[in-house]
């Protein structure tokens, strides 16, 4: 008797049976799976350091920024200043002129009385 040849087929029962146990293992897998974050434990303490280095920077600015707006009142004060004393130069340049065109006449004025006198 000769044996029978029975059909190759390459998805058989068995087949199909291995390849569902194992999509339903990697299913498992995930469901079951922990996918948060890990919390490194460095992590935290250099975040903080970085932040408090940030916030000391920004206190450094708002210092220098207050300074900065401190100057630039000091600056227009000055400015001010030295307007209000070219005024009062020009004015003492003028009661200047002034006196010394009077000075002028009187000199003037005195060496017409001398000429008569004599």
């Amino acid at each position: 008797m000769k044996p029978r040849q029975r059909a190759f087929d390459i998805f058989s029962l068995s087949f199909l049976d291995v390849i569902s146990c194992g999509f339903g293992a990697v299913v498992l897998l995930v469901l079951i799976s922990d996918f948060s974050e890990a919390v490194l434990p460095g992590l935290p303490t250099r975040t903080e350091a970085l932040l408090r280095n940030v916030l000391a920077e920004r206190r450094i600015a708002e210092n220098l920024r207050a300074a900065l707006e401190r100057e630039h009142r000091e600056a227009a004060a000055r400015e001010r200043r030295l307007a209000r004393l070219q005024a009062e130069a020009a004015a003492a340049r003028k009661a200047l002129e002034a006196g010394e065109a009077e000075r002028r006449a009187l000199d003037e004025n005195l060496a017409g009385l001398t000429l008569f006198h004599f």
